[in-house]
Parts: C-alpha cells; sequence; structure tokens
C-alpha cells in the first residue's frame, strides 16, 4: 500500500510539471484566458519583398475566422535585436469587401523581437463563418533600420475575445466558449506536440509501471529509441525530452540493477556520432549527442551512488545487458498483473478517457475544413472520408479485443492500450483525410452560363495562392489571361472575351501547384 502511495505521488507530481509547463506555453503564446484564437501560418502570409520591411512594403494575410467577436489581429516581428524607426500602417477588411474596416498608425520602437504584437481594432461582432484580410505596409523602413515578420509558427493569432460579463450572462456563450477553448488549447500540431513533450515525463512513468512482468530489455531499447529520435529527427532541443529519458532510464537502471558501466559504455557509443554528426555540417546534431554523452555520463555517477548505498553485488553486467539485448521475455501474467490497485485503474481510466477525447477532439475540429472546400455536400464528403473510417477502425479494435482479450488480465490495461492505438490510428486517418487541404479546388464559377461579349467571371475556390505567384486559367486548355482582373488565394476575377473564351471545362493552375478541378462554363456569345 505504501509504494502504491509513493508510485501516485510521484505521478501526480509529474502530471502537475506538465500542466505547468502547459500553462506556461500559453501564457507565453499571449492566447489570454478569455479569448478563442486563429493560429496562422507561414502559407496564409503573402510578402511584397523577402528581409527587411523597406519604405512602400506590404504583407497581406488571410484567414478564416470560425468564432464571433473579432477584436484583435497579432503579429510576430523580429527587430534583429535593434531599435527600428518605422511606422507600419495597419488595417483590416471582410474579404470582398472594398472598404477597409479599420486602419491604425504604430511606431515599431515598441515590437519585441520573436514576440507577437497586438494589432486591436474594434471587436466584430458577426465575425464566425467570414473570410477577413489584413495589410500591414510600411511608411518610412530604411535597410538596416526595418523590421521584418518572423516565420516562427505561430506568425499570427487572430483573436476573438469574450468578457467576463458576457459569459456569466448567457449560459449559452458559457457553454460555447469552454467547448470551443478546449478545442482551441489542443488543436493544431504544434500545440499537441507540444503538449505531449509536457507530459512526457508521467507518460514514461505510467510505461514504467506498466512494464512489471517484461525484462529489461524493453525500457532499454525505448530509451535508446527515444535518444536516436532526438538526434536525428527533432530538429530542435526540447529540455523536458531530456529530462523523461533520463527518468525513464534511471527507474530502469534500479529496477532491474543495471550496472553503472552499461550508461558509460552507451556514452562512448554515442560519442562515436559526433565525427559522423561534424561531417554531415550539423551543429544541432553535434550539440544534441554531446548532451547524450554527458547525461549518461551523470546517470553512470548516480547509479554508482545507489549501488554503493543499496550495497548490490547481483548488477546486471555491461557483458550480459548488450548479449542479450534483443532477447525480450514477458511473464505468463503478460503485461498486466491479474489485480491492479485502484490507483492504477484511475490512471488507466484517466489516460484512455484524455487520448479518446483528443482523438474525437481532432476529428470534430476538421468538419469546417470540409465544409469551406466541400460547401454543398461537405456532411457527405466528411462522412465518407473520415468518420467511416473511424467507426472501421473502432470496430477492427473491438474485433481485436475480442481475439486477445485472454492475454489482458486487467480490463483497464486493456482499454488503455486499445485507446493509445486508437488516437494513433485516428491522427493517421484524420491526415490521410485532409490530402485536399493544400490542393487547389475551385467551388463556384459565377456566372455559370454567358451570352454576353465581355462579362467578368468570379471564380471561388481554395488554394489558388496569392499575388504575386499568380498562375493561369484555363478554358479547355486555353488560357484567359490576357484579361485577367483579380487574383487572391481564395478568389479569381477573369474578363471574358470573343478572342478567347470559349464554353469548355474552367481550371486554376496556381504556380508551382497542381492545377485544379474542372468546372463546366458555358460560353454562348456569337
Amino acid at each position: 500500500m505504501k509504494k502504491n502511495i509513493i508510485h501516485f505521488l510521484i505521478l501526480i507530481t509529474l502530471v502537475l510539471f506538465g500542466l505547468y509547463n502547459r500553462l506556461l506555453y500559453l501564457k507565453n503564446e499571449e492566447s489570454g484566458l478569455l479569448n478563442l484564437n486563429i493560429r496562422g501560418s507561414f502559407s496564409n502570409i503573402t510578402a511584397s519583398t523577402s528581409g527587411e520591411l523597406l519604405a512602400g512594403d506590404t504583407v497581406t494575410g488571410i484567414f478564416h475566422s470560425k468564432y464571433p467577436n473579432l477584436g484583435i489581429i497579432s503579429i510576430r516581428f523580429f527587430n534583429m535585436n535593434r531599435d527600428s524607426r518605422d511606422t507600419l500602417l495597419f488595417r483590416v477588411k471582410e474579404e470582398g469587401q472594398s472598404k477597409w474596416f479599420y486602419e491604425a498608425l504604430y511606431k515599431t520602437d515598441q515590437f519585441q523581437p520573436h514576440k507577437l504584437f497586438p494589432f486591436g481594432f474594434p471587436v466584430i461582432k458577426d465575425s464566425a463563418g467570414r473570410y477577413y484580410i489584413f495589410e500591414i505596409k510600411s511608411l518610412y523602413g530604411e535597410t538596416g533600420d526595418g523590421i521584418l515578420v518572423d516565420y516562427q509558427t505561430p506568425v499570427f493569432m487572430a483573436r476573438s475575445q469574450f468578457t467576463k460579463r458576457e459569459l456569466t450572462d448567457d449560459n449559452k456563450t458559457m457553454r460555447y466558449f469552454i467547448f470551443n477553448k478546449i478545442i482551441n488549447i489542443f488543436s493544431g500540431s504544434e500545440v499537441i506536440s507540444n503538449s505531449i513533450f509536457y507530459f512526457l515525463p508521467s507518460l514514461l512513468y505510467i510505461v514504467y509501471l506498466c512494464t512489471v512482468g517484461i525484462s529489461y530489455q524493453f525500457l532499454s531499447l525505448l530509451t535508446m529509441s527515444m535518444v536516436f529520435y532526438d538526434i536525428f529527427y527533432l530538429k530542435k532541443q526540447i529540455f523536458i525530452n531530456y529530462i523523461a529519458t533520463m527518468l525513464l532510464w534511471f527507474l530502469a537502471s534500479l529496477r532491474f540493477k543495471i550496472s553503472f558501466k552499461v550508461s558509460i559504455f552507451i556514452s562512448i557509443g554515442i560519442l562515436i556520432l559526433i565525427p559522423a554528426s561534424l561531417t554531415i555540417d550539423s551543429n544541432i546534431y553535434t550539440e544534441k549527442t554531446a548532451i547524450w554523452v554527458n547525461l549518461f555520463l551523470l546517470s553512470a555517477i548516480l547509479q554508482h551512488i545507489f549501488e554503493v548505498l543499496r550495497k548490490d553485488k547481483d548488477t546486471l553486467s555491461a557483458k550480459q545487458f548488450f548479449k542479450n539485448i534483443l532477447n525480450i521475455k514477458f511473464e505468463p501474467i503478460f503485461v498486466a498483473p491479474k489485480k491492479r490497485s485502484p490507483v492504477a485503474k484511475f490512471v488507466f481510466f484517466i489516460l484512455s478517457t484524455v487520448l479518446l477525447g483528443l482523438a474525437f477532439f481532432n476529428i470534430f475540429n476538421k468538419l469546417p475544413m470540409f465544409k469551406s472546400f466541400y460547401p454543398k455536400h461537405y456532411v457527405v464528403v466528411f462522412t465518407s472520408h473520415l468518420v467511416l473510417p473511424q467507426i472501421i477502425l473502432i470496430l477492427s479494435l473491438f474485433v481485436l479485443f475480442l481475439a486477445t482479450k485472454k492475454y489482458f488480465k486487467n480490463v483497464f490495461f486493456a482499454g488503455m492500450v486499445l485507446s493509445l492505438i486508437f488516437f494513433i490510428g485516428s491522427r493517421k486517418i484524420v491526415k490521410n483525410s485532409l490530402w485536399f487541404e493544400k490542393s487547389s479546388r475551385i467551388i463556384s464559377v459565377t456566372p455559370s452560363k454567358i451570352s454576353e461579349a465581355w462579362t467578368d467571371v468570379v471564380i471561388t475556390g481554395k488554394n489558388f495562392r496569392n499575388i504575386p505567384f499568380v498562375g493561369k486559367i484555363q478554358i479547355d486548355g486555353t488560357e484567359q489571361g490576357q484579361y485577367m482582373v483579380y487574383w487572391s488565394d481564395e478568389k479569381i476575377v477573369f474578363r471574358t472575351s470573343p478572342d478567347l473564351t470559349r464554353s469548355g471545362d474552367v481550371q486554376v493552375i496556381p504556380l508551382n501547384r497542381t492545377p485544379s478541378n474542372k468546372v463546366p462554363f458555358v460560353y454562348s456569345y456569337k
């Protein structure tokens, strides 16, 4: 009982550590407790030039507002760690409107490096479901004295603001806000990946607790896999990853009485990677390799101290460790003991609930994207491309559970394992179902039938790219670019001409992107 209490207290401490870092991330991101945010990426931004913004240069962004009460657009800038003496003109409007909704001037000497700067404007109550365009223009920028947009994600954030009074006076608004706030906090691949790293120590501790009955090879190979994943895959240094991985290794060494010499040999093996990393001219690989070498040497010192204090005589030698490293053994009770404490059951239940909740949030959070690409039949496409594969996955896991339940002596543990498999598989299905996310697509051509010689035709759709990346419009292979009127990422206007225009299939061919779908068009002028 005392041992279970200790495990529970350690786990709670690690979970609180993850929550603290998650809240710290939200604070640094300046998300705001009463805000619902849209995170903008590099693809949502178009700049007239690269580098510093000089006088006359502009940066234009476009985004889809999911929520009402839009009132702030925060943009990330970099002043190259010096004072900038430029003035920026900021303005915003709804897409399709000729008049800017709001304009204001801002001095750049107040911008902080790599930080989001908020551009506020009167709250737009009915902003939900609409597209908005914002623009910043340099008025006095000079070389060496200007400012540039920092493309560290998120490049910008569109914030919808809610007041305490709004939420407390209207239960419907409160429910709407809470539901979307939860989705908002955990949406976005970067946010999810960061959250996973924040809770990685607690997740690995759960793995440690659940692997009673498996020989030392499993935890050892898991540790080494995480080391190589960090060195060769992760593009940046993540401090929490170092803590979590070494915590797992140290706990494994205590459970299986692994000799401190094993850590020394592992550090020597990693040390061999340093010359290899130098040959590919990558400082980040070299730095990470050096960090892991020092961490395993530190672990060796700590292991040796514990060996002396515990007076261990039958430690697992380095020779035995490496000789049998691939010979994983399981006890007859498989991974989960027959009887689990209430604490373990509670942990399994909470973890399963979180995994399933994140998976379902991720699924239904993509519905607006399907709606924007397939406005007329998005429910059918969403169901066939995303919901049905998820149902098939659930049924497959249920069949798997029935076929393997005799190996699981604990239902709660089995539920956690299946929830984890569903979480991973569900994210893969979601990713594959969004194949159209960066594809060009025509949604409508207005008017689709014309009998007059000269008429402006409006093509609405997705991913046509913004100026200056203008592509082509073709009708049955004949380019219509001679009479191009307007081009943006989601709207194109071209003018028909008796010399060029004929009836046929309209297709948009964006610059350096695959062509869009084809839409019938009738031109009956004679």
